[in-house]
């Protein structure tokens, strides 16, 4: 993926609002790579793809973000997004869609679009991989569920789509939102944790380990 743009406070939840002030299409994608996160869309106004338009050679990923009250002018060419090109192409992860609307839900023209109901690496939440799909109003002309991505805490980490997952015992990580097991560390000779843990434990008075990595004294 080529371009990011992020909310700075990424809470997991969308918090900078990017809007069409109910006059203007927001985003435009033409023969480029584009990444966005943790930004709500909302009322944007356009014949098609009111809150983002993809055009032929675009490519965008959709992570953590919120589709509000964006609204087409035309048919049913996409309230929210609308793919245009068979080579362009858009994923959304933990993302919602409300009160999106096209002019007329109909059979109109649109392109497809991959519903990953998932959330992206460092977050835990519910959801699968949805099929690709027709782009008409929202998506088929109805919402897609609200899908709430939470940062896994210190001790956890997740791959995209997954639970969060804990170290095991004898290992901590003191890093939020982590990615992968990498960031879990063996605790020293003479220290321990339990699964999950942020950071290890000294053994107990009259205890000792030599060993790195281990779960108790």
């Amino acid at each position: 993926m080529g371009l990011e743009v992020k909310c700075e406070r990424d809470e997991g939840v969308p918090v900078c609002v990017m809007t069409g002030s109910d006059t203007r299409k927001i985003l435009k994608v033409t023969n480029s790579s584009l990444e966005l996160r943790s930004l709500e869309f909302k009322d944007g106004v356009g014949e098609y793809g009111a809150a983002i338009d993809v055009e032929e050679g675009g490519e965008i990923a959709v992570k953590i973000c919120k589709f509000d009250s964006n609204r087409a002018t035309t048919g049913s060419r996409g309230g929210a997004i609308y793919v245009r090109r068979t080579g362009a192409s858009v994923s959304l992860l933990g993302t919602t869609f409300v009160s999106n609307t096209p002019a007329a839900l109909d059979n109109g023209e649109g392109g497809e679009i991959e519903v990953l109901s998932i959330c992206p690496s460092g977050y835990s939440g519910n959801g699968k991989r949805g099929a690709l799909l027709p782009v008409y109003g929202n998506i088929l002309g109805i919402n897609i569920n609200s899908y709430q991505c939470t940062k896994c805490s210190a001790g956890f980490y997740s791959a995209e789509g997954e639970l969060c997952t804990p170290c095991e015992a004898g290992f901590n990580s003191s890093v939020i939102a982590a990615t992968n097991s990498s960031v879990c560390s063996a605790c020293a000779a003479g220290t321990y944790s339990l699964i999950g843990s942020e950071s290890c434990s000294i053994c107990q008075e009259g205890k000792w380990s030599s060993e790195t990595g281990t779960g108790e004294c």
